[in-house]
């Protein structure tokens, strides 16, 4: 059927098409009322009827199903216009696309929100990969899920090495594949490096035969010649190979070039074999037409083809990436630079250091740069204020500020040097040692005598070290070598030290109503995920009916969803991986880890019948 985009659309309908034909019209209304000949009334009447006709054209009618496809790269003000006219026209709008994908130039997210609401009918089935691995691993991509780069690894997918060595590489097996008669892309981050690739398979094209020397000039500083692939770049209506109009990323083979600079250029064969041929005026080319062996990952968007290639580096988005491995039927290769180019490349201090492939892609795939609505940045921002990134910290600091005005007056009792107070308490490391003053008194050791002892020891033998780190090691012993046997520890949410009682009722009100506010968020967590089901959920298993079984599940269940909440973890198991964690991130997973097993190694009771298909979204007992 007939297709218009959506810039030409609103053109026609609000924009300056729809001006010019209102002006006309009032205009030629004035005129008839004027005439008096009767030809000039027909003359009149008749160009009337040819405004209101192309008017129609451009109008939405009642049960019309309009369908906008790549909805993703149609701007947020575009779509909400489409949505004005379809409603008042008593029409359906029906967005299609993928929102996992790059955005709108323009102001989007729509989809983006649009997807996200229950009400929104998803395709799950993914049909262009030849390989069955591919088509989950696609999704997984899309998620955002680290570990998935393992398996595009396993298949020999991900390669990694120098800038230069990559772009070679790939280049090399783009080539491969193009001369083996393989329709391939060849996918780089940025213009320059586009035009670079592009030079050298242009290059590499005379040398063959297959491209002549010389040629016009395009934009980017590259020439075109009889023989090479180009692309076009603007939509123009006024230029026609007799069926259709030259459009934003046509592809043509140059078969002649003009002395004005023109191009004479071929369509591929239709599959009818018709191979349509339209000449692009010179000033078209030198403003709107490359050369076609590399591109970008914004215009490869909406492309298939056999096999595709791709350059990554850091600064990458997760939407480029997944775009640029699923162009590919048969096999989508990623090659990860570990060093990059700065402004200058001729001075090695511009470059960044030196990293892994993996950690490469791991930075990619963490970084998202998609629009987002004004609702959803509302939700967002309320959502983070709820979360346990949030919530945790406020607690701790709380809790910190708390253990500082009680500990304070015992470091002072025992050390006499203001300088050395003042530099323990100041130190990166005073939070630590107050953190483990306080699992001291929650497992049972004398605090206090551990504090003094670690203080009375002084700092003679120490040299320059931190003394408030060289403090905090002496607690730390204490604590792991103690004779004491201690007591567990409840930590709350699973994964977090309780703050000392305080003895001053605001304070206390402070903590209680922090810790308040985790609790409802780990419960509610946990609620959202038996609702729906989610992965990680149903592999901690079915909620028992016994009381004390189902308070060590629901603590189990409370501590992953904290965990998960807190660092941002998306995996389908309850905790995500293990590789490349910070110290607290580790120490949080490991506390996580302990609810977990205490639910594993708890007997079940002969009694015990639980139903999976039938779970309690409500805790029995805690």
């Amino acid at each position: 059927m007939d297709c218009e985009n959506t810039a030409k659309w609103l053109h026609e309908t609000v924009g300056p098409g729809a001006q010019y034909r209102a002006d006309a019209h009032h205009r030629l209304t004035k005129s008839a009322r004027r005439a008096r000949a009767a030809s000039a009334k027909r003359n009149i009447a008749a160009r009337l009827h040819d405004i209101n006709t192309a008017a129609e054209k451009w109008a939405m009618r009642p049960n019309q199903l309009v369908i906008v496809d790549e909805a993703s790269l149609a701007g947020t003000l575009s779509l909400a216009a489409l949505a004005h006219q379809a409603e008042t026209a008593g029409a359906k709008l029906l967005l299609v696309g993928d929102h996992g994908q790059l955005s709108a130039v323009d102001a989007g997210g729509a989809l983006r929100m649009l997807a996200r609401d229950p009400n929104t009918v998803t395709l799950n089935t993914v049909w262009r990969f030849s390989n069955e691995w591919e088509r989950e691993a696609s999704l997984n991509l899309r998620r955002g899920r680290i570990d998935t780069l393992d398996t595009y690894t396993e298949h020999g997918r991900t390669h990694e090495g120098s800038h230069a060595d990559m772009l070679d590489a790939a280049y090399q097996a783009w080539l491969n594949d193009t001369t083996a008669g393989h329709t391939s892309l060849l996918i780089a981050a940025d213009n320059a490096t586009v035009n670079t690739l592009n030079h050298r398979a242009r290059q590499d094209l005379i040398a063959t035969g297959h491209v002549e020397p010389d040629g016009v000039p395009l934009r980017g500083d590259t020439l075109a010649g009889v023989g090479d692939r180009i692309v076009t770049r603007e939509n123009n209506r006024r230029l026609s190979d007799g069926n259709e109009w030259v459009h934003n990323g046509d592809l043509f083979t140059v078969i002649a070039r003009h002395q004005d600079g023109a191009l004479t250029v071929q369509r591929d064969p239709d599959p009818d074999g018709n191979a349509r041929v339209v000449t692009l005026p010179g000033d078209y080319v030198a403003a709107h037409v490359n050369l076609a062996y590399a591109t970008t990952a914004y215009r490869a968007q909406g492309s298939t083809v056999d096999t595709a290639h791709t350059v990554a580096t850091t600064g990458l988005s997760r939407e480029t990436l997944y775009v640029a491995m699923t162009r590919g039927r048969h096999a989508n290769h990623v090659y990860a630079a570990i060093d990059q180019p700065g402004d200058d490349p001729d001075d090695s201090r511009h470059l960044i250091q030196p990293s892994t492939g993996r950690e490469v892609l791991d930075g990619i795939l963490r970084r998202s740069d998609a629009d987002q609505s004004a609702t959803e940045s509302i939700i967002a921002a309320q959502q983070s204020a709820q979360s346990m990134a949030t919530l945790i910290p406020i607690y701790e600091h709380i809790a910190h500020q708390h253990s500082t005005l009680r500990w304070q007056p015992i470091l002072r009792t025992h050390v006499q040097d203001e300088t050395t107070v003042e530099a323990i308490r100041g130190s990166d490391a005073w939070p630590k040692i107050t953190g483990l003053l306080r699992s001291l008194n929650l497992t049972g050791i004398d605090a206090e005598a551990a504090f003094a002892d670690a203080l009375e020891r002084g700092f003679d033998n120490d040299g320059d070290a931190d003394p408030g780190a060289v403090i905090a090691g002496r607690v730390a012993r204490t604590l792991n070598n103690s004779d004491t046997p201690p007591q567990p520890v409840r930590y709350l949410a699973g994964m977090i030290v309780p703050a000392e009682p305080a003895d001053d009722p605001a304070v206390q009100a402070a903590i209680d109503s922090a810790a308040h506010a985790i609790h409802t968020r780990a419960e509610s967590l946990v609620h959202e995920a038996l609702a729906t089901q989610q992965p990680w959920i149903t592999t901690i298993g079915p909620q028992p009916t016994s009381p004390d079984r189902n308070s060590t599940w629901w603590a189990a269940a409370q501590a992953a969803a904290t965990y998960r909440d807190r660092w941002g973890v998306i995996a389908d198991t309850p905790l995500g991986g293990t590789t490349r964690l910070d110290r607290d991130q580790r120490r949080d997973r490991q506390r996580a880890q302990r609810a977990i097993d205490n639910l594993t190694a708890q007997p079940t009771s002969p009694s015990e019948t639980p139903e999976p298909t039938t779970v309690s979204t409500t805790p029995i007992t805690r």
